[in-house]
């Protein structure tokens, strides 16, 4: 998964980047081409393995620079999945991406509810617009939908699931919100033990339904990992457990698998996963970033 520190051009109001001291306003992606040190850096991300996750801000902001970078990755044997709110529709950029050879798109789409997606997101109809687009494009494609899971949406999980079918999606992944303590919506939209202990007890339910109308899920083992973590008070682990998985480009052009540059051995880390709060042991650089970013990867492989 590659944090492409893209700007973005919404402003979710549970996006974590846009709480606090987290706000993504450097746009560094740009730096790697103006120090011609794209190229280098792609090469490096390709040695995470042989998927290549996308992730922005939003990376359709970038144009034919997103291009360029699909087509390198491509170019290099890697499967690459986008992910975006899809509202940009531009339909030239959808065909584009398909002919430098992305695999696939992960569209943001909380809710068939145009009023309850609106309500934390906006652009509703933007985004399945977009989905119903690239369900044309071709029939290889993963053509997919994210959705955050939250108190307000939690009982329209499987209505969702069908209006994503209807509109073309053929996969799907769950993701658990997390807000930091602080947070204007914490109360209103974390789950609670209770909330979590249904979704766990439905996840089965869930799954086999979504199988039955065709849509693939390959990330249920992991998404009920998370959650047992989560329902487990307190469960230890003995190193990050994704920053395998990770990859961030520092100031100086490293690609390291820490957004704080602090990852440390096996032997040296160990980490605390808590109801809501999760805190290591050792590191000093750990953050509520690193648990944000936990819930995300743990939903993705």
């Amino acid at each position: 998964m590659w944090a492409l520190q893209s700007k973005c051009n919404l402003n979710c109001r549970y996006c974590y980047f846009t709480f606090g001291s987290r706000k993504l306003e450097k746009d560094p992606i740009h730096r790697l081409v103006s120090s011609g040190k794209l190229q280098e850096t792609i090469a490096k991300i390709a040695q995470y393995g042989d998927i290549v996750y996308l992730t922005g801000g939003e990376p359709t902001t970038l144009d034919s620079l997103l291009v360029d970078i699909v087509k390198q990755l491509s170019g290099l044997g890697k499967k690459v999945i986008l992910t975006t709110n899809g509202v940009l529709t531009k339909r030239k950029l959808f065909d584009e991406l398909a002919k430098v050879g992305i695999n696939g798109f992960l569209f943001s789409l909380d809710s068939f509810s145009q009023n309850q997606h609106n309500k934390y997101r906006s652009f509703w109809k933007e985004t399945v617009d977009s989905i119903a687009y690239v369900s044309n494009l071709s029939p290889d494609l993963i053509n997919g939908i994210c959705m955050v899971v939250n108190k307000e949406n939690l009982s329209q999980i499987k209505k969702t699931l069908v209006f994503a079918k209807s509109i073309g999606t053929n996969y799907f992944r769950l993701q658990l919100i997390y807000l930091p303590k602080g947070h204007p919506l914490r109360e209103k939209l974390l789950l609670s033990k209770s909330e979590l202990m249904l979704l766990r007890s439905q996840t089965d339910e869930l799954f086999e339904f979504a199988n039955s109308i065709n849509l693939k899920a390959p990330c249920k083992r992991k998404f009920i990992e998370m959650m047992d973590y989560l329902l487990k008070t307190p469960r230890y682990v003995d190193r990050c457990p994704v920053a395998e998985h990770l990859a961030f480009v520092t100031e100086d052009f490293s690609v390291v698998p820490c957004a704080a540059g602090a990852y440390l051995s096996n032997s040296e880390f160990k980490v605390k996963l808590g109801e809501s709060v999760r805190k290591p042991e050792r590191c000093p650089k750990f953050s509520e970033d690193c648990a944000c970013l936990w819930n995300l990867v743990y939903s993705e492989l």
